[in-house]
Formats: C-alpha cells, structure tokens, sequence
C-alpha cells in the first residue's frame, strides 16, 4: 500500500469513528507534522507508529460499540 492510501484508510477509519484525525494521531502520541511528511511524501511511514495510530482506532471503535 502507498503512503497517500494508508494515510487515506486511517483518516478515513477516524472519519466513520467520528472523531478528528488529529485527535487519533494526540492520543497515539503522533505529531501532525510527522503526517505531513507522509502526505508530502518527504518520509515513509515507520511500522510501529502506524501501530500506534491503529491501535487507538481500535480502542476508539471498542469504546463505540459499548
């Protein structure tokens, strides 16, 4: 998967959470600016911080099925 798609799938995953992508990215301690790098294609995204980012969207869709 390219970058601009992952990044895509993951705000859209916030997106149907209903919660602002930037707030997903806070909470998995995650800076903005490290997103823009990946929209800009200035970086690659690291395995472990997309962990980071899933991992709070599942704690978040967890939280919205109770």
């Amino acid at each position: 998967m390219d970058t601009k798609t992952l990044v895509a799938s993951l705000e859209a995953r916030a997106f149907q959470a209903r919660i602002a992508f930037y707030k997903v990215c806070k909470r998995a301690h995650v800076s903005s600016a490290t997103i823009a790098r990946w929209k800009g294609e200035e970086s690659k995204p690291h395995a472990s911080t997309v962990a980071k980012i899933e991992a709070v969207l599942d704690e978040i869709e967890r939280e919205r099925i109770k």
